[in-house]
């Protein structure tokens, strides 16, 4: 196998983008940037993006002081992400991804190979798809933030991580000496 690393591109900055005003003091507009397979963010811009969002958060109970009509439509975005879980949205969900990669002590590599996800909050249940049918596992999920974790008690190590809106997800899954990670969107079934 052989090693890929991500990051490059021209990318510059961390995951998201701080501009704007609110409340005509402080800086707090949220713009999330988007990520392409060759360019998953590194640790230390993941911890980047998680001390902005510390400070969104933070500043939310003073954003809601200064009034309704002075929050920027991206704060109100956040808002409803951190306020909506992704069972409030819709119990049925299909996660289709648009990268997916084996990773193992070699390395990681593009998996050609394509399985879907459907998260079922009314029977909490998790089917993993693919051409040969869907295989299901009991669930636990639990919202926290912006986000929805679900992990699949006994699996041995398969979790997904998705923003409550399910324009973003991540799942990764052990399967022998390999962990095979997918990044996608999720969309509500009926």
């Amino acid at each position: 196998m052989s090693r890929k690393s991500g990051g490059g591109g021209g990318q510059k900055g961390a995951g998201w983008i701080l501009d704007g005003v609110l409340c005509g003091s402080v800086v707090v507009s949220l713009a999330p940037k988007r990520w392409t397979a060759e360019s998953q963010p590194r640790n230390n811009e993941v911890d980047h993006m998680r001390l902005q969002l510390l400070l969104l958060a933070a500043l939310l109970p003073a954003a809601s002081a200064c009034g309704e009509d002075s929050l920027s439509d991206d704060l109100k975005a956040l808002t409803d992400l951190a306020t909506r879980s992704l069972e409030d949205r819709a119990l049925k969900w299909e996660c289709v991804p648009s990268a997916r990669y084996v990773c193992t002590s070699e390395g990681c590599e593009r998996n050609p190979g394509g399985v879907s996800v459907r998260l079922n909050f009314r029977d909490n249940t998790y089917d993993r798809c693919d051409s040969k049918g869907c295989d299901s596992h009991p669930m636990t999920a639990a919202a926290g933030g912006i986000f929805t974790s679900v992990s699949l008690p006994g699996s041995g190590g398969t979790f997904l991580k998705v923003l409550n809106d399910g324009s973003q997800y991540v799942e990764a899954a052990a399967l022998h000496l390999a962990v095979h990670q997918n990044f996608g969107a999720c969309k509500p079934m009926r």
